[in-house]
């Protein structure tokens, strides 16, 4: 299989402008295809075309953004409900006992948050001088101390599923509080290191990897072609700083909705733990995290289900109801059909583009970038 359609939509995306992709396509527990295409760096700041671009290569780091919700944050608390250390029903307040929402009484589960139906807004800009007033803040532990005791609700909970990196962040404090030590440092420990997934990690510079092993992202920082101002606010070409400024800015690099850095390699590995019998997960937990919300089918938790239409832009119209999967702003999307017997793993830098309008990035118009298509393409080749 040559999955000729695929290579022809990524080929022509980039030779109208987009980056970078790489793609592995496992079935039946086996990788039957992998490849690379186009370029790591490509663009300077003000939206050209660079003399020197860099080709993408193996072992590249990619932000993966909101997979961190899967990857980091899910993945956590599977482990630690496997260990019987957390329980899907349990409140907050068993875990921080001084949590509390500003404007209502009600205290969500751990459920809630996983599924985003706590009712809480989907982000807050603690790190903008500008807007955050009495919320500022561009401490980690000052964050935290807002995520547990100064978030309010937008609707009731269990109402609606509300999209939300507010949820996602306070799940890691909650991480945090039941290991007693930094995500990073027990996902390191307990997964990263035991599947093998030496290059996945928060903060790569500090690790001491190089910009150029690193997927560049955004073109001009954080600046949004001038239009965004606040204190400390990066100007140059991202390579190694995690985008999401929520992330960077307010929670160090180090946060449940975002911040996690990893290889399409290291991917496949954590990826594999959903479909490949293991010692983390058991198939009885991993159906109870795949099962779809009952106040919205697209919402499983913290895994993005088929079931509902919201996803299949992203997840494609021919994979079964039974997948799940997550995407990330800055150019990735995953899904495994456990009735299909296929993963897909697809990581690109589509923020690394010219911008269109402020947090608009022309890579996210190509059809590489909204990932439906070639995920399509692959489940035709196939003939599934």
């Amino acid at each position: 299989m040559n999955f000729q359609n695929l290579e022809n939509i990524i080929n022509h995306d980039i030779s109208y402008g987009f980056s970078g992709v790489a793609v592995n396509v496992i079935f039946h527990n086996k990788s039957i295809y992998k490849n690379n295409f186009g370029y790591a760096y490509r663009y300077n700041p003000e939206g050209n075309l660079v003399s020197n671009p860099q080709t993408l290569k193996d072992n590249m780091l990619f932000d993966i953004a909101s997979l961190t919700k899967i990857f980091a944050t899910t993945y956590a608390v599977m482990y630690l409900y496997e260990q019987k250390k957390i329980k899907l029903d349990d409140k907050i307040t068993k875990y921080i006992p001084e949590f509390k929402f500003e404007n209502t009484s009600y205290i969500p589960t751990i459920r809630d948050l996983l599924n985003h139906a706590t009712g809480v807004a989907p982000f807050f800009d603690f790190y903008n001088n500008h807007i955050a007033d009495s919320l500022y803040s561009q401490d980690r532990e000052t964050t935290i101390r807002f995520l547990k005791t100064k978030m309010s609700v937008i609707e009731s909970a269990q109402k609606y599923c509300i999209y939300s990196d507010i949820g996602m962040k306070i799940l890691g404090c909650i991480i945090e509080t039941i290991t007693n030590q930094r995500m990073n440092d027990f996902l390191e420990k307990n997964i990263y290191s035991k599947v093998g997934a030496q290059n996945t990690c928060f903060n790569p510079l500090e690790k001491g990897y190089l910009p150029n092993q690193i997927v560049a992202t955004q073109i001009d920082g954080h600046t949004n072609c001038g239009t965004t101002s606040f204190n400390n606010i990066k100007t140059n070409t991202l390579r190694g700083l995690v985008h999401d400024e929520k992330a960077l800015y307010s929670m160090g690099g180090i946060a449940g909705h975002a911040g996690l850095f990893s290889t399409i390699d290291d991917i496949t590995k954590l990826a594999s733990l959903l479909y490949q019998e293991n010692t983390f997960f058991t198939q009885s937990t991993i159906k109870e995290f795949s099962q779809p919300s009952n106040i919205n089918p697209s919402f499983g938790l913290g895994f993005w289900t088929a079931k509902g239409r919201k996803n299949r832009p992203f997840f494609g119209e021919k994979c079964s109801d039974q997948t799940i999967g997550h995407t990330g702003f800055t150019g990735q999307c995953f899904i495994s059909d456990s009735q299909n017997k296929i993963t897909i793993i697809i990581m690109s830098n589509s923020v690394h583009s010219p911008i269109i309008y402020p947090r608009i990035f022309e890579g996210k118009t190509y059809r590489t970038g909204m990932y439906g298509q070639l995920i399509d393409s692959i489940y035709t080749e196939l003939g599934l």
